[in-house]
């Protein structure tokens, strides 16, 4: 492997939330913390994340999903907990698996970009999306509900569905390239619940990512 792939691989295997999920409980869905003031000024900590932001900042990737609102957090990592850190490198490794394992198609501006195919599994992408990102459903998760929004009726209960990409200023090849990451990233936090709520994402994602040679060195999902 190159010395940016062994960077990265590092990276990788350093954003993984290291908890043991169970087969239904969701990938990292608790809203970004930032840290307190105290625990900021002792952390001696090397960066997180130094290889994940070295790639967007090196030559020709400035430009690179840069409507995403994780995107901005990565020079700022050392203000969030763990946790948040973790999500947020997770999900940013997420683009950059896409990139390198899509294939050439335009965005909305006839811009050359490159991203996993993502026709016909739209619909489970953006449940993940919601699933993981719903600032309601995740703060009334937190009493200790069992809210799943495939058993909720969104005539009834609107709040807990509909929470997209779109919601947080993506919109067009932005708002994929966010469905997708955040895909990326629940597969690599827990595999068992993107086969199990998303079996078509799955799917795709190992497709792309497995035969690719850039990547399979790297990781592969199963």
């Amino acid at each position: 492997m190159d010395t940016e792939s062994d960077r990265l691989e590092v990276e990788w295997r350093h954003s993984r939330t290291p908890a043991v999920w169970s087969s239904i409980e969701r990938p990292s869905h608790q809203v970004l913390s930032r840290r307190s003031a105290r625990s900021k000024s002792m952390s001696n900590d090397r960066p997180p994340g130094e290889a994940i932001r070295a790639f967007f900042e090196a030559a020709g990737n400035e430009n690179l999903f840069p409507n995403c609102p994780f995107r901005r957090e990565l020079s700022h990592l050392h203000e969030f907990d763990a946790a948040s850190a973790d999500r947020i490198l997770g999900h940013m490794l997420g683009h950059i698996i896409d990139h390198r394992a899509g294939q050439p198609c335009r965005n909305e501006s006839g811009e050359m970009i490159s991203a996993i195919n993502q026709d016909d599994i739209q619909h489970e992408l953006r449940f993940i999306y919601n699933d993981c990102n719903n600032p309601r459903l995740n703060e009334d998760r937190k009493s200790g509900a069992e809210l799943d929004p495939a058993d909720l009726d969104s005539y009834r209960s609107p709040e807990y569905h509909g929470f997209d990409p779109e919601q947080r200023g993506c919109f067009g090849a932005d708002a994929r390239a966010e469905l997708m990451a955040e895909a990326i990233r629940a597969y690599m936090q827990n595999p068992n619940y993107l086969k199990m709520v998303a079996p078509n994402v799955a799917a795709r994602i190992r497709a792309a990512v497995n035969p690719n040679p850039a990547l399979n060195q790297i990781i592969q999902f199963n």
